[in-house]
């Protein structure tokens, strides 16, 4: 399990970015709030310990009360739970992942919906032709990829640390 040593607030400066981010990727998020340097959020997801890597910083949600605390992670780790090289590594692996954008060639019928579903079979077998080692056990869908357009699917390397994957459903 990854331990960090220590949280701190989103920061001015990271406030806009941060608010971007959650609003654009499949975070449901009906209320929010700017408290100085710091942003909460009311979700009926279940965010508490949930973390996303933007631009190099690792933030997570953090259940206060009846919201959710958005916390910039520290860079310090626990040292006797793994250590720091595995860690760098692993979210290296994870902001590169985050860059990419898989592209499916499909069929589909009216309305952009696909003959089929996209599988996390399927992502698998074109991230390891990019490159990518992930068991797809991994990559997690909240729903059907089935219409054309962008979607974006959970790739978790540990319990609680995973990235957003861009997958596009073109027409072929």
């Amino acid at each position: 399990r990854i331990k960090r040593s220590g949280s701190g607030n989103v920061g001015k400066s990271r406030l806009k970015p941060v608010m971007d981010y959650i609003s654009t990727h499949d975070y449901v998020i009906t209320d929010s709030r700017i408290a100085g340097d710091k942003l909460f959020v009311v979700s009926p997801q279940q965010l508490h310990d949930h973390r996303f890597i933007l631009r190099g910083i690792e933030y997570m949600f953090s259940l206060r009360g009846d919201e959710y605390e958005l916390r910039k992670l520290s860079n310090t780790y626990n040292a006797n739970v793994i250590s720091k090289e595995e860690i760098d590594n692993k979210f290296l692996y994870l902001i590169k992942l985050e860059k990419e954008n898989l592209i499916f060639k499909v069929k589909s019928g009216k309305d952009g919906k696909t003959f089929g579903n996209i599988s996390t079979k399927q992502i698998n077998e074109k991230l390891t032709s990019l490159g990518y080692n992930i068991d797809k056990k991994m990559i997690k869908t909240d729903s059907s990829l089935n219409l054309l357009g962008s979607h974006y699917v959970k790739v978790a390397l540990h319990k609680k640390v995973e990235c957003n994957l861009k997958v596009t459903l073109k027409e072929e």
